[in-house]
């Protein structure tokens, strides 16, 4: 009995180092200098908002003529009846069976010191109630998914970050080390490097900064060599690995290698599928972010409001893609809420394929039209179809297509008077929206064909007898708050 104890005993030693060794993160904040990434018209010195809690670091807060006025214009949430999301799993554990959809959009506007709007958009919050068991109907809507507060602070940030001459945005980095191990001191002094490295950048020595992050991505990439994804207890096993691979990446985007990091992001994800490949993303943030940082401050950025909110993960609809479209026409008036870019319109139907589809090819995509195009969906009622890059100095047009006012609203069918048709109308004045058949002949008006929470397609009725009946599908693609 001795003896088979002994062996377990021996068993259990040998056992331990390949279960206990464990990869833990460890969070570190980097300071990350910046010129202004926005060149307005006119250098901006000073603003003026009257919300207490908005702040541009760098510009002074006036209300003596301010070369800027900043206003933002929060709206109560509304609580919806069903989920019209595209990725209902990016958002977490989310269902129609265990929670409520909640939208709540809230407006920011920039005029210059002449009052022309230089920026405007319609944000949407999008977030999640409880379902109560007992009574789920009866539960109440919030009045606000985010505080006044919050969207405030978030917006300070943001604009500090476009505008400000001074302003050091701060970026959160994730690395790995091994635990309980004495197998692994080269990938945790590697670690210390990459620490050291970010402790140095934030002292603004960059260059000792980046030998010590040289330092430590060689030891990481030498490490990659013995990476076994099969083998648990390879030194090198998959869950090292992904630890490892975080690491690099991120170190690669702190050492301005910002296409490398991109491709090996895409390596990764075709070696290792899964919930950890598609975690991957995340690291587009930081690398989107300083990419942009270092073009300014070398003074080669060109930036306009628009080229920095561009989702290109965001595709155009084709054919026979099952679209997304809301039994309740309030659920539809509550997503239509948004500041929604132009992606593509086809005429007479949907494409067939969109292989060759480049959003930055705006003519082809547009019909012709070689500028940007965004749409403003005001909570009230007000609408704006913006063309072209305002911050150059262009004025707000009021005499689009889609400018003026907008309401979401049923005319009878023609065909079936006892049912109805849902329009997105749109008027010059607000009087005319009151009866629309009266003065359909002079109104705008396209169908909601489908709309989620990152995307919205229009149907413009084609009224020529003569050809296909299809008429022409307008893309949009929903321009999210900015994260910071």
């Amino acid at each position: 009995m001795k003896k088979i104890y002994t062996i377990s005993f021996l068993c259990f030693i040998l056992w331990i180092p390949g279960i206990s060794q464990k990869v833990k993160k460890e969070k570190f904040i980097l300071h990350v200098p910046t010129k202004p990434l926005i060149k307005l018209k006119n250098n901006p010195e000073s603003y003026f908002c009257k919300d207490f809690h908005f702040n541009i670091e760098g510009l002074k807060k006036t209300e003596e003529n301010p070369d800027l006025f900043i206003s933002i214009k929060s709206y109560p949430a509304a609580k919806h009846s069903s989920f019209s999301l595209e990725h209902s799993d990016s958002y977490g554990n989310k269902s129609p069976i265990t929670d409520f959809l909640c939208t709540q959009p809230f407006e920011v506007t920039i005029k210059d010191s002449n009052k022309n709007i230089i920026f405007h958009r319609t944000y949407n919050i999008f977030d999640f109630i409880d379902k109560p068991i007992m009574n789920p109907e009866h539960v109440a809507t919030p009045d606000r998914l985010d505080s006044d507060l919050s969207i405030q602070m978030d917006m300070s940030r943001y604009f500090s970050y476009l505008f400000s001459p001074n302003y050091t945005p701060r970026f959160e980095i994730k690395l790995n080390y091994i635990t309980k191990s004495q197998n692994h001191d080269d990938i945790n002094s590697a670690f210390e490097s990459a620490k050291q490295g970010i402790d140095l950048f934030n002292q603004k020595h960059f260059e000792e900064a980046k030998t010590e992050l040289n330092k430590a991505l060689e030891i990481w990439m030498k490490a990659l060599e013995e990476k076994n994804l099969s083998n648990k207890k390879a030194r090198i096993n998959k869950n090292i690995t992904k630890g490892i691979y975080d690491n690099v990446i991120q170190t690669l985007i702190l050492l301005d290698r910002f296409e490398e990091a991109d491709e090996l992001i895409t390596s990764i994800q075709k070696e290792i599928q899964g919930i950890y490949a598609a975690l991957l993303g995340k690291h587009y943030y930081l690398l989107t972010n300083l990419k942009n940082i270092k073009m300014a401050n070398e003074g080669n950025s060109d930036f306009h409001f628009v080229d920095l909110e561009y989702d290109e993960s965001v595709k155009p609809m084709v054919k026979g893609e099952e679209k997304m479209k809301p039994n309740s026409p309030q659920d539809i008036r509550n997503l239509l809420h948004g500041s929604w870019r132009f992606m593509l319109i086809t005429k007479d139907g949907l494409p067939a394929s969109i292989e060759d589809y480049d959003y930055k090819n705006r003519e082809k995509n547009l019909l012709g039209k070689g500028v940007e195009q965004i749409l403003h969906l005001n909570p009230d009622g007000t609408s704006i179809h913006q063309e072209g890059a305002w911050d150059e100095g262009e004025t707000q047009n009021m005499e689009g297509a889609f400018s003026g006012y907008w309401r979401y609203t049923a005319v009878p069918n023609p065909k079936d008077p006892d049912k109805l048709l849902y329009f997105l109308f749109f008027a010059m004045e607000k009087e005319e929206l009151n009866n629309v058949m009266e003065n359909i002949r002079s109104l705008e008006y396209l169908g909601v064909y489908s709309i989620n929470d990152r995307k919205l397609i229009l149907k413009a009725p084609n009224f020529n007898p003569n050809v296909d009946g299809r008429g022409y599908y307008v893309q949009l693609q929903r321009i999210d708050r900015p994260k910071f």
